[in-house]
């Protein structure tokens, strides 16, 4: 039922005028929340905070496909923030598919290199061991 609401409001929302700047909005929101998050997936809440990100986890493929092509920076935070959480959860081939995504975009090189890091790590938890050279060897030079 919620999903079909969610695509009810998707739906709804390309209709408004401001659409861009809801989406920059709702963005926005889960970079935060993913901040907030990432130290969090690491310490004693572990569990509340990957509950709540499972419950959000389809605002947070909103966020990351609006950034694609409207911010790709604020996206490759959002993605690098979430790396904890999607290794944890198993989400491994999405991890590797918005990284990969963002990461094709001119990013300064400190979040580059945080990228690359996390690029490295889900390649070769894929088996994608060629790719993963070839990050580590970019991280490396960017260093």
């Amino acid at each position: 039922m919620l999903e079909t609401i969610r695509e009810f409001a998707s739906e709804l929302r390309a209709t408004l005028a401001d659409a861009d700047d809801l989406a920059r909005r709702h963005a926005e929101h889960f970079l935060r929340l993913a901040l907030d998050a990432e130290p969090a997936l690491n310490a004693p809440d572990q569990v509340e905070w990957l509950d709540r990100l499972d419950a959000e986890h389809a605002n947070l493929r909103s966020a990351l496909d609006w950034s694609l092509t409207s911010d790709p920076a604020a996206g490759l935070r959002l993605a690098v923030s979430l790396r904890r959480y999607w290794e944890i959860r198993g989400h491994l081939l999405e991890a590797w598919n918005y990284l990969s995504a963002l990461n094709a975009f001119d990013h300064p090189p400190e979040l580059r290199v945080v990228a690359l890091r996390d690029l490295f790590s889900f390649a070769t938890d894929l088996d994608e061991l060629d790719e993963g050279e070839r990050f580590a060897e970019e991280r490396l030079r960017l260093c």
